[in-house]
């Protein structure tokens, strides 16, 4: 991951034209042994010669960067031998300058030059790249990374860097009796983490040798200086140089603070020169005339804090330039951003008081650091401070206020691997309280399929702690971040654990605080798990304080608000949560505010049931109501085209003779077939079948032999009616009880029963009738009047029907025909009827219709009545006329 883009055998660096390959440049260098070479990611030294990659030791895995220069260039005819060689010295001797020198600030070699044929190399620790490359020098650099094209520096990050370059030139003087020389932006590495490092000794003196002319050899410019990169790689920039060193041939430690003010003016600048002198000497002098009169605010971009010290710095009098240990100690270094990342620097030497209160003013602090160098800097130092668990506490919520402000991939990358150890830790009980505080932000940042593993586990010994402050706090803020937990989490490890808490613990305030956690978790919640763990749960609760009763009572208000979601209807309602309540509002440790919110939560229950059942209820009444409505607008329809047929018949002149023979013979046919779809038992069927047969058969006889002698002119039916009345059932063999004379006898009126029609509808009730002591009855279906069958199905009719019993009508021809128009008429209103021997009963309801020959659906009683079965037609009860009516229930004087 730290090394991409190696260089192959057969391809350049990142798929780009190469002019070595892996084995032409490592062929036979011992450098290549040791380590794996990637890509190049910058360049340094002078004119840039020096080439950066990145790459990693092969035994201990270590990032570094090799610097590699290649020897081949040089052999181009347009170099000349001398030159050729002068460049390879200067190479040399910068490499080896650096291996001697040892500080913080000072580039660290880590494997020391080494030369082949072709090529030089050296490894130090690992660079991004140099300064002038982050200032926009991508001199013998082929290919910029975007991650270096899109680098901005911060004025914090340059002041950082440009106090460390400082610090470097300072133990240079001091302690390495060193002149550096040359001190550009192309000697100057930045490291990953920011730091500024100093390097290219190319050109460096020894102060010791000041007063010895023979040690001391100072290059002359002119018009051919700057003619290549060879011959400017071979001489300081002369850009940068202080005046004695060129004009007085002189150097001391203060030159290289005169180069240093002019690396300050190119930091702020993007690299651009104070003055441009291409390498000629009178450029040179006039720029040193035009800085001399330079005023302080004259110097672009540069902070007003550093103007007047680069002013300084600038004097062409080397005595009054302040030492570079110096220049750190003007206020501008001062400011707090910048005196926390000195102190993060020097983290390791501070003791621990000094690290607690600094960590403790850190969070006000960080906001104001750029967000590069917190990353790069203040994270790996406060890690490092961790591994004393006694400063865990102090430093964790600095670390995961940074944490606050990563991306996901920087968090996983930079901050998980650091932190994962610090999860499992139990001492200090802190560590678990700050992380239970930022569980949110945990959550939200650590990948899904690391928070069962990473994450959860802290969350679960938080709410199973034996300590009653990390159990409140746990149940305190899991809410908060009950969104960020998944849904299979919560119902099987969370819930259940906080419901073992509920019931265990003898604390109140942890009773009560778990009970608002779950009350807060209703909405992750759902019905199942709230009706079989939830409800059950709480009713296993014993505790009788008013914060637990109302925590309960909160709980039931909330799924009551959404009862949809938590399945509180009407009946779970009345059966199961207002029993609960009632017993726990008058329980003596309320108050009156708090059984008053009691009484209101159980009152708004009790009114949504009244509203929402009687809604249903009323709205069933009213379905009803259309169905019946609808089944008496049939009956009435039906009634109508029964009257029509009867007024037909009434006004014709002369009726057709009567064949009395296919009138028994369709009655006994329609009786037989009424008798095997009429659900009696067997016996009881075929009992009242022969009966009812034989009395038919005998009373035939007697009204054919009567009709014979009377008259051989055709019958009239009003006349054929009178004889039928005046005719006297005869006892049967077939009736050896005589139930049907008893129930001729007895007047007793009983209920039809209903069909499926009248009982899916509001009003549609028995219809109730009587009979007359000279007809037999056949609505007894065969039993006798007496028994409990009978009286059953009357009473269990009665009650249906909610009307009382019929009243008798007239027993004529005519009352017949105005009891039918009138229950054609009057199709909502239920009409008695009575059966007194006439040929047709005047049976008018809305249920009732008169019905003669071809009548659909008729419910008659005649002299001659024998049983038949209702018929399931849209018109349930008719009654007879006098000549056959189809799907008839009772007999008619022709067969009814």
């Amino acid at each position: 991951a730290l090394c991409v883009g190696w260089v192959t055998e057969s391809e350049g660096v990142e798929g780009r034209a190469c002019p070595f390959t892996m084995k032409s440049l490592f062929g036979s260098n011992p450098l290549l042994k040791e380590y794996d070479v990637g890509k190049q990611v910058g360049s340094a030294g002078p004119s840039c010669l020096w080439r950066i990659h990145d790459a990693i030791h092969k035994g201990r895995k270590q990032p570094v960067s090799v610097f590699l220069f290649d020897k081949k260039a040089l052999q181009d005819k347009t170099v000349p031998k001398p030159l050729r060689e002068e460049v390879l010295a200067i190479m040399r001797r910068g490499v080896t300058q650096l291996q001697k020198l040892r500080h913080p600030s000072v580039l660290q070699v880590v494997f020391p030059l080494s030369e082949s044929k072709d090529l030089l190399a050296f490894a130090t620790e690992r660079v991004f790249c140099s300064l002038a490359n982050l200032l926009g020098n991508f001199e013998n650099l082929p290919q910029v990374s975007l991650a270096l094209k899109e680098y901005d520096m911060h004025e914090i990050e340059i002041s950082m860097g440009l106090m460390q370059v400082s610090e470097a030139l300072g133990f240079c003087a001091n302690d390495a009796q060193l002149i550096h020389g040359n001190l550009t932006t192309e000697e100057i590495l930045v490291t990953p983490t920011g730091d500024w490092k100093l390097s290219g000794f190319h050109f460096c003196r020894h102060i010791r040798y000041q007063n010895d002319a023979e040690a001391l050899s100072f290059p002359e410019y002119d018009a051919k200086t700057n003619s290549t990169v060879y011959t400017r790689a071979i001489r300081p920039s002369l850009n940068n140089l202080a005046p004695e060193y060129v004009i007085q041939k002189t150097c001391e430690a203060s030159s290289d603070v005169y180069s240093f003010a002019h690396v300050i003016y190119s930091c702020f600048n993007r690299n651009v020169p104070l003055v441009e002198c291409h390498g000629n000497f009178l450029n040179y002098q006039q720029a040193i005339e035009q800085i001399s009169r330079m005023p302080a605010d004259s110097f672009t971009n540069v902070p007003k804090g550093l103007q007047e010290l680069t002013k300084l710095m600038l004097n062409s009098h080397p005595q009054v330039r302040p030492a570079a240990v110096d220049a750190s100690r003007v206020p501008y270094f001062d400011s707090l951003p910048f005196l926390t990342l000195r102190f993060i620097s020097t983290l390791v030497e501070k003791g621990e008081v000094q690290k607690a209160q600094f960590m403790k003013g850190l969070p006000k602090v960080l906001p104001s650091l750029p967000r590069r160098l917190v990353h790069s800097k203040v994270l790996p130092a406060l890690f490092l401070e961790c591994s004393d668990h006694r400063m865990i506490p102090f430093i964790l919520p600095n670390i995961l206020a940074v944490a606050d402000g990563c991306s996901m991939v920087e968090f996983e990358t930079l901050v998980l691997p650091k932190l994962t150890p610090m999860f499992a830790i139990d001492e200090p009980i802190q560590v678990l309280q700050i992380f239970m505080h930022k569980m949110e932000l945990l959550l939200t940042k650590t990948p899904q399929n690391k928070v069962q593993e990473l994450v959860l586990p802290m969350v679960y010994r938080a709410v199973e702690s034996p300590l009653v402050d990390v159990q409140n706090l746990s149940l305190t803020i899991l809410p908060n971040f009950m969104h960020t937990i998944e849904y299979t989490s919560l119902k099987h490890q969370i819930i259940p654990r906080i419901q073992a808490l509920c019931l265990k613990t003898t604390v109140a305030a942890v009773q009560i605080n778990a009970l608002v956690c779950l009350g807060k978790l209703l909405p992750c919640l759902d019905k199942w798990l709230v009706h079989d763990s939830l409800i059950p749960m709480m009713e296993k609760v014993t505790t009788r304080q008013p914060g637990v009763l109302m925590a309960m009572l909160g709980i039931f208000s909330e799924c009551f608000k959404q009862r949809q979601k938590f399945g509180f209807d009407v009946t779970f309602l009345a059966t199961k949560t207002i029993p609960f309540l009632y017993p726990l509002s008058v329980d003596p440790c309320l108050n009156a505010t708090q059984f008053a919110r009691f009484m209101k939560v159980i009152k708004d229950m009790t009114t949504h049931i009244e509203t929402t059942y009687g809604e249903e209820l009323r709205t069933a009444d009213a379905i009803r109501n259309e169905a019946s409505s609808a089944v008496d607008l049939t009956s009435g329809a039906a009634a109508e085209e029964s009257i029509a047929k009867m007024e037909q018949i009434a006004q014709a002149s002369a009726a057709p003779k009567l064949d009395l023979s296919a009138a028994m013979q369709k009655a006994a046919e329609a009786d037989a077939a009424d008798a095997s779809s009429f659900a009696l038992p067997p016996a009881v069927a075929a009992g009242a079948r022969q009966a009812t047969m034989t009395q038919k058969a005998q009373q035939a006889d007697s009204m054919l032999l009567d009709l014979l002698g009377s008259s051989d002119t055709d019958v009239d039916p009003t006349t054929f009616g009178e004889l039928v009345a005046q005719a006297k059932p005869v006892k049967s063999e077939a009736d050896p009880t005589g139930f049907a004379q008893a129930l001729s006898a007895s007047g007793s009126s009983h209920k039809v029963p209903t069909t499926s029609r009248q009982s899916s509808g509001g009003g549609g009730g028995a219809v109730p009738f009587a009979s007359s002591s000279n007809s037999t009855s056949s609505l007894s279906f065969g039993l006798p009047s007496n028994s409990p069958a009978v009286a059953a199905t009357a009473t269990a009719t009665t009650a249906m029907s909610g009307r009382a019993p019929a009243r008798s009508t007239s027993s004529s021809a005519t009352s017949n025909y105005d009891a039918l128009r009138l229950g054609a008429a009057q199709p909502a209103q239920a009409q008695p009827m009575a059966a007194s021997g006439s040929v047709a009963s005047s049976w008018s309801s809305t249920h009732l219709s008169s019905g003669t020959t071809g009548s659909p659906a008729a419910l008659g009683v005649g002299a001659l009545g024998g049983t038949a079965p209702l018929s399931n037609t849209q018109n349930p009860f008719g009654s007879g006329g006098a000549t056959g009516s189809s799907f008839s229930l009772g007999g008619g004087g022709g067969g009814g």
